[in-house]
Order: C-alpha cells, then structure tokens, then sequence
C-alpha cells in the first residue's frame, strides 16, 4: 500500500495510535498521547491538514476499529498484516490565503445582505428552532 500525498506534520509523526473511526473511503487514527486525530483518505479525495492520500480507491475490510497504529521511519503499520509505505509520498503544502484590505473591499457584501433579505419574509429569521 502507498501513501501518495501527505502535509509535513503527518509526515513527521512517530509512535503509536490506534484505528478510531474507519468509513468507505476514509479512516481516522487516533494519536492518545497527542491528542490529535490524523486521518487516512483515499485518492480521489483531497489534500487536506493531519491527512495522507493512499493509492487506493475504497477501504473495505482493510481496517477495523481498535486496531493498531505505529508510525516509525519505515512507513506506517496498522495492526498485524498492513504496511503503508511513505518512501515516495509527496509533501503537501497547504495553500497560504492572503487577505489584504483590497481583497476585503472586493467581496460584495451588499448583495450577500440583498440575497438574505430576498429569503426573509417579514418578522422570519435565519435561525430554525
């Protein structure tokens, strides 16, 4: 199994976790000592903070709850029979937003207003109780 794309801080993490949530096409790992989640996506998905892309279209039957978690240098190991290799993964930057006073004025602020009050009837709010 290889890892396609990951940012820095995934790519950094040693020790040891374990298999907290598993779906179709994603898998969040647990890191107790940190108390951070990480979470395995398959390749279609996109890039995104604490994550790694895996060359897999669907995760069925790979990974079970509870099951564990090493990371070391050699890639990551979950449970007794699965190796993600990391060798050839890609780091990924998260893209820098930028927001100057020029972008600020550029945002149409009026017609976001015109198009809430377009949806409002009188006396209505945004807020569903």
């Amino acid at each position: 199994m290889w890892a396609l794309t990951a940012d820095a801080d995934f790519l950094a993490q040693r020790g040891q976790g374990q298999v907290e949530q598993v779906f179709a096409r994603a898998v969040n790992i647990a890191l107790p000592a940190r108390q951070q989640l990480l979470t395995l996506l398959c390749e279609e998905y996109d890039n995104a903070p604490n994550s790694c892309r895996l060359a897999l279209t669907h995760f069925d039957g790979l990974f079970r709850h509870g099951d564990k978690v090493q990371f070391d240098d050699q890639g990551i190991t979950v449970g007794q029979h699965l190796h993600i290799e990391m060798s050839h993964c890609l780091r990924w930057l998260s893209p820098t937003l930028q927001m100057t006073a020029v972008n600020f004025h550029l945002i149409a602020w009026q017609q976001w207003h015109d198009i809430i009050h377009q949806h409002l009837g009188q006396n209505e709010t945004l807020f569903n109780y």
